[in-house]
């Protein structure tokens, strides 16, 4: 799947937009192009970042099992009951963690996101 969305963004960037003369249909190419890059992106890490995710939510609420999602509703209940008023690292790496993942899909390239990327491996 992800081999065939790569054939049709690269034909959409390669063969297609260099044709195409009108501004606005350019700018709509690109946007396919983006989107079709983003859902290559989902494809290839979408299971490693659900894995971290929960590994990371199991950290956080002392589990050793329980899927995601269900973790997910302990934390909502937990952070709405204040467990992590007086102290909230832990808390934030977690979202600092599940940002990161969902912006190495969603876009890269973003400069922010290079910098938290390259200071949270400085600092682990």
């Amino acid at each position: 799947m992800q081999e065939l969305i790569e054939s049709v963004r690269e034909f959409l960037g390669e063969e297609i937009q260099p044709a195409v003369r009108d501004d606005s249909l350019q700018f709509k190419l690109r946007i396919a192009s983006n989107v079709l890059a983003i859902v290559e992106r989902e494809i290839a890490q979408t299971d490693r970042a659900e894995q971290e995710r929960t590994e990371s939510l199991r950290q956080l609420l002392g589990r050793t099992q329980g899927t995601g999602d269900d973790l997910n509703r302990e934390l909502c209940e937990r952070i709405q009951q204040g467990d992590y008023d007086e102290d909230a690292r832990a808390l934030l790496d977690h979202l600092e963690l599940i940002t990161l993942n969902k912006l190495s899909i969603d876009n890269p390239g973003y400069s922010t996101y290079r910098q938290l990327v390259a200071l949270r491996a400085a600092r682990d």
